[in-house]
């Protein structure tokens, strides 16, 4: 379905003006088209798609003005028709695009833009059904996930090629806008408790069988496995002290019993000390050591069938130690899927959080740790 002249086309479509200029984006114009006939056949498929796409996500600019018009008029809770989206296409100015984007339009009001309403009325005769309209939305979505990748990319390949910035930043502003892409492309929307509570009554169940109090996994020390209840799937713990306390020494220890006790891989990333630090402390603990000593070599002779068997313990652990230093969420998050998927994890240990490198754009330091939580979390 045409209704506008291609190019009367060419100049509304906007917002990817980083994309290649000799090859045509991806898009889906009758999935767009679909999306929006949905809307005029029952209103309440404008309140479904929008969980699914925004105005932002349709290429075509006479859409997006329509989506933004059957959204507006779906809030205030009005009939959504060829009329009242005429009506309020009429009244919408720089709200509906901005300063910059309205100048495009030149004197056309917006309901010109689209295509007037024969466009409007064309859109209803489309569908005969609005059923399919999620799904029509997902195309739509889809297609502008591979926009803003080609976007992004574009983005990186021009920062690359102008070497005005040091390579390190280049790699995190890239690591950050494509994370971003992937983030809001993951977003989960509500989920009905229908669909919860027979997993939490499974959890309950299983607990009530196993008949113990610890129903994640055992850290190893007993009183806090009591209070705790162990580690559990998808819990975030920031272990806070003041410095010189024993903070990474208990993380070690932690991580030690977690993989030798439990047989559950564990994954280290220290910021600060070398791989080989890391794993002296750790034969340090499991063999009762004295750990200035056991660096400078100061062993009796008994002390070395000691060593070797503790040696041999921990090199059939499931650890796993990266000692990259300054490293960001990203490429952390990066690494530990390959890991998962190359050998699998139960325990992420990070040592330590203040030393991860951030994208630079929070207020201060403090804001920039809340925002790596949070990422690390997500």
């Amino acid at each position: 379905m045409n209704a506008m002249p291609q190019s009367e086309k060419k100049k509304s479509s906007y917002g990817y003006d980083r994309l290649p200029q000799d090859r045509q984006p991806p898009f889906n114009e009758d999935a767009e088209q679909a999306v929006l006939a949905a809307g005029f056949i029952d209103r309440e498929a404008v309140g479904m798609v929008q969980e699914h796409v925004s105005f932002t996500d349709f290429y075509r600019l006479e859409h997006q003005l329509i989506f933004q018009a059957m959204g507006r008029l779906y809030l205030e809770n009005q009939a959504i028709d060829p009329i009242t989206v005429a009506d309020m296409l009429k009244r919408g100015g720089e709200d509906f695009l901005g300063r910059e984007k309205k100048k495009m339009l030149a004197d056309r009001n917006l309901l010109e833009a689209v295509g007037g309403m024969d466009f409007l009325i064309d859109l209803t005769g489309m569908l005969g059904s609005a059923a399919n309209a999620v799904f029509h939305a997902g195309i739509v979505r889809e297609k502008a996930v591979l926009r803003n990748l080609i976007s992004v990319s574009t983005h990186i390949a021009a920062e690359a090629y102008a070497g005005e910035n040091e390579v390190a930043k280049i790699l995190d502003d890239a690591g950050d806008r494509i994370y971003k892409i992937s983030h809001e492309t993951q977003a989960q929307g509500f989920s009905g408790v229908d669909v919860i509570v027979p997993d939490t009554f499974k959890s309950i169940e299983q607990a009530f069988q196993n008949n113990d109090d610890v129903t994640g996994l055992r850290t190893g020390f007993s009183e806090l496995d009591r209070k705790t209840g162990g580690l559990q799937p998808s819990d975030l713990i920031i272990l806070a002290a003041r410095p010189s306390m024993g903070k990474t020494s208990f993380a070690l220890n932690l991580a030690y019993n977690v993989a030798v006790n439990e047989g559950v891989g564990v994954g280290v990333f220290s910021l600060e000390m070398s791989r080989e630090q890391l794993v002296m402390r750790m034969l340090g603990s499991s063999g009762q050591f004295n750990l200035h000593n056991l660096r400078r070599g100061r062993l009796q002779a008994e002390d070395w069938p000691r060593l070797t068997a503790a040696c041999e313990k921990l090199s059939q652990a499931p650890i796993y130690i990266d000692d990259t230093s300054g490293i960001g969420v990203l490429e952390m998050k990066a690494k530990a899927r390959r890991l998962q998927r190359q050998h699998g994890l139960g325990l992420i240990v990070i040592d330590y959080l203040q030393l991860m490198q951030g994208s630079g754009r929070a207020e201060n330091r403090q804001q920039e740790i809340s925002v790596i939580s949070r990422n690390l979390k997500g």
